[in-house]
């Protein structure tokens, strides 16, 4: 939030409109939450401080709306008809049954059959990110099959060529395409790769900078176990120098 209103801020440094026209965006905090167990992060600044009940007057307080997506009703994620609305009910069901995520794949493919020409770009974008879905989230045995259902569905867009794609990407990522094992790897690199980029978000947000050092050390990182530990260590540290990388 404060970057978006510094960047407002440098704006009307470089462009200098008038005084009084200088105002600053409203921000509404959104946390998306796909994880599959509860979410138990503190949402507010209070809870990350320790201070005592008289300074906490003076800590600055906003409301961040939360949507637990596995948890909501499809009947709520897609009442106002947008495209995210739609994508976030096959996110739903990203570890069901193959029958049961054809089932919302076609919903949610019909309903983007019905955007206006001028959502083409919005419903690329959308396509792309189902088929990044069925190859990361999906056993390799059942990409054919789901990647023909979206293809099916969107005969205007070129499904395979954006599967190519992301094939493409996978492979630099190492995750083999139908190699269980290459899977497994890649997987795993995805996994240590995100826990240090958490750690790292939370450890910044917390202290300001981070020390060149530690920031080598955490990136160095391979033991998923550690990770956790240091992550632990991030949220519950009185200061930087009480995480021990």
């Amino acid at each position: 939030m404060v970057s978006i209103w510094d960047a407002e801020i440098r704006r009307w440094e470089k462009d200098k409109p008038p005084k009084s026209e200088r105002r600053l965006s409203p921000i509404l905090p959104i946390l998306f939450y796909t994880g599959d167990q509860s979410w138990n992060v503190p949402l507010t600044l209070e809870a990350l401080m320790d201070l005592p009940k008289e300074l906490e007057r003076f800590i600055p307080k906003f409301e961040t709306v939360q949507l637990d997506v596995k948890e909501t009703e499809v009947e709520v994620l897609t009442q106002t008809e947008h495209l995210i609305g739609w994508l976030l009910t096959v996110l739903q069901k990203e570890h069901a049954s193959p029958e049961e995520l054809s089932r919302v794949l076609v919903d949610m493919l019909m309903h983007t059959d019905t955007l206006p020409a001028d959502q083409a770009a919005e419903r690329r974008e959308a396509i792309q990110y189902i088929l990044s879905l069925i190859m990361y989230r999906r056993p390799p045995a059942e990409h054919e099959a789901l990647i023909e259902l979206v293809d099916k569905h969107t005969p205007t867009l070129e499904v395979n060529s954006m599967k190519r794609t992301i094939a493409h990407e996978l492979m630099e990522q190492g995750i083999e395409i139908g190699e269980q094992r290459g899977e497994q790897r890649g997987e795993q690199r995805g996994v240590v790769r995100a826990k240090r980029e958490a750690i790292l978000k939370v450890l910044h947000f917390r202290f300001g900078d981070i020390p060149d050092t530690l920031t080598r050390k955490i990136g160095r990182m391979r033991s998923l176990e550690r990770l956790d530990s240091i992550h632990t260590q991030a949220l519950e540290a009185q200061a930087i120098e009480d995480i021990e990388a």
